[in-house]
């Protein structure tokens, strides 16, 4: 209704269920069509009448749907089998060869264990996070590797993709045998 006073209330916004009124004054001449006479609407759906309530409740928010930029954070409920194990996670834009954006790391001290690593910019150390990372909405690629201590060459493999609109979880992608340079696998599984 526009916000004006429509039979002695006002609509309470700009907005009347997603849409407009369709006339152009409340009371005045016309209103969708119909002479409103200060009892009915004869708006969009989600209009209660002129009760100076403010209408229905869809589209009222102003919220256009659009993805919302948050934290990436990889999760891992009962792992069994990577005691004593550092998991690695790196993340970058699906399909975009800009390399890693971020990264996470866990520190498997039981098994089963349980853990949350949420990615962070890094320096040269993956495991040494500077500041959560806020991602913009995409598509993320997230590469998992599991490591041993004092072995450089990840054992365990794995990498999910996940769309991120606002703060978002993503379980722990599978780990299987890693590729090893030349093709094929090291044979082992993390």
């Amino acid at each position: 209704d526009g916000g004006t006073t429509d039979g002695g209330g006002t609509d309470g916004g700009t907005t009347d269920g997603g849409g407009t009124d369709g006339g152009t004054t409340d009371g005045g001449t016309t209103d969708g069509g119909t002479t409103d006479g200060g009892t009915t609407d004869g708006g969009t759906t989600g209009d209660t009448g002129d009760t100076g309530t403010g209408g229905g409740t869809t589209g009222d928010t102003g919220d256009t749907g659009a993805a919302a930029p948050g934290t990436l954070t990889v999760v891992g409920e009962d792992i069994t089998g990577l005691e004593g194990k550092t998991l690695v996670f790196e993340v970058s834009i699906s399909g975009v060869p800009t390399g890693a954006l971020g990264a996470a790391c866990a520190t498997i001290t039981s098994d089963p264990a349980d853990f949350s690593a949420t990615v962070s910019t890094v320096g040269p150390d993956p495991c040494a996070p500077i500041a959560a990372l806020t991602l913009e909405p995409a598509i993320y690629l997230v590469t998992a590797e599991s490591f041993s201590p004092g072995n450089p060459l990840p054992e365990g493999c794995g990498e999910a993709t996940v769309e991120l609109d606002g703060d978002t979880e993503l379980a722990m992608p599978e780990l299987l045998a890693c590729p090893v340079p030349g093709g094929g696998t090291d044979g082992g599984v993390p």
